[in-house]
């Protein structure tokens, strides 16, 4: 196998093995922390990979005359070619070496030697690899942070536009989600369709208020500050003040005499 080969194989095995690990995670960030704590697993992820099919077979070991033989003509195409063989680059004369071991007969051993120069080529470049996947998880974290950032504004914004959005948003919660098992995100999730449906419902919001986006940040932190202060009796810092209004309201009704 010549050395171009080998690098066209270790990208092959070390792109592989990201995505394998994308795929199994769910997530470039969690593939990212194994490629840096476990490189050495990965190695032997690699070892395993490569011997799963050997470019060279093992044989059987020529007979002593057939070796002596062997050894005779390589001594002799050596000399015929020192010249030649003089004025190669070490990387190339290394890599003449699984040839030479398997004319000889030792399989085994010349299929170490080719993964060896491998290793040797994933090295740096799994380094490499791992610096372009921070590059990546470090653009898309940015990309989250600020659609968290937008979303808690956001959040603010319409709570400050009209009390009647977190009425709907925080009323729906309670009436059908305050005990449910699903997570606070997957309820802002279901809640924020509602809501949109109401903004789409009114005139006077549809022309100054957006629709909630996917991620739902406002409504989760709203439901979030609102859970807590159930939770501990008190109210989270930067609650908005229709979160407050909202358990007032709901304290009034409860203390209205009934008919």
């Amino acid at each position: 196998m010549h050395l171009n080969e080998i690098t066209t194989n270790a990208h092959e095995i070390t792109n592989n093995f990201i995505s394998e690990q994308i795929q199994i995670t769910g997530s470039k960030k969690k593939a990212l922390k194994i490629l840096e704590e476990e490189q050495k697993d990965f190695l032997k992820w690699m070892r395993n990979k490569y011997f799963e099919n050997p470019s060279i077979p093992k044989t059987t070991l020529p007979n002593s005359d057939e070796l002596k033989r062997v050894v005779k003509e390589s001594n002799r195409m050596t000399e015929a070619n020192k010249e030649k063989i003089e004025d190669l680059e070490d990387s190339d004369f290394y890599g003449m070496l699984p040839q030479l071991l398997t004319n000889l007969g030792l399989h085994d051993i010349a299929n170490e030697v080719l993964f060896r120069q491998l290793k040797q080529e994933i090295k740096p470049l799994l380094t490499v690899k791992i610096e372009k996947l921070q590059g990546e998880v470090q653009k898309e974290e940015a990309v989250k942070d600020k659609a968290r950032k937008n979303g808690r504004s956001g959040g603010r914004i319409k709570a400050e536009k009209n009390q009647g959005i977190v009425n709907c948003a925080l009323n729906e919660y309670v009436s059908n989600y305050s005990t449910s098992n699903l997570s606070r995100s997957h309820i802002a999730k279901i809640i924020k369709n509602k809501v949109n449906n109401f903004i789409k419902s009114r005139a006077d919001l549809r022309s100054v208020v957006p629709e909630f986006s996917e991620e739902s940040e406002a409504i989760l932190k709203w439901i979030s500050n609102y859970s807590h202060f159930i939770k501990n009796n008190e109210w989270k810092p930067k609650t908005p003040q229709a979160v407050k209004n909202f358990y007032y309201s709901q304290q009034l009704k409860k203390s209205e005499p009934s008919c």
